[in-house]
């Protein structure tokens, strides 16, 4: 890649309510906790990503989905290109608690749901057109 790659700086604590960057990784990231919901769009490279949940490996046009408050750090298998989305927990009850009205219980009783029915990790690989329709979106977030 001809850029200059920004710095890995994870959102550990709740984001606001949802932050997106940019990364490029050579190398690979430690591991750490954070109190965010992430969703990260692989756009080259591939890695194996490592955490409470064991190994499990990704690769460009893979979109990943990671549970709050789990355990995960990675290793490049080749450079990565990746952006994540982190999003607030608490803006993810408040979503969910206003788009399912039915669903009305309090926050902690809704967060400790959506943690059960979450699975860890969840990696979908996107068909080119799929890609294509999800890449745009997390351009636009992008700060």
């Amino acid at each position: 890649m001809s850029r200059v790659p920004r710095p890995y700086r994870p959102v550990v604590q709740a984001a606001r309510p949802v932050e997106c960057l940019d990364y490029w990784i050579p190398y690979g990231v430690a591991p750490v906790r954070s109190e965010n919901f992430k969703i990260m769009l692989i756009r080259d490279g591939a890695a194996q990503l490592r955490g409470d949940f064991g190994v499990r490996t990704v690769a460009a046009g893979d979109l990943v989905m990671l549970r709050a408050g789990l355990e995960c750090g990675s290793v490049s298998l080749a450079p990565v290109d990746v952006v994540t989305a982190y999003l607030n927990p608490t803006f993810l009850v408040d979503q969910l608690r206003w788009t399912m009205p039915g669903f009305v219980q309090d926050r902690r009783a809704v967060f400790r749901e959506m943690v059960r029915v979450v699975p860890d990790v969840r990696s979908v690989p996107l068909t080119d057109d799929q890609f294509g329709l999800v890449l745009p979106r997390f351009h636009g977030t992008i700060g």
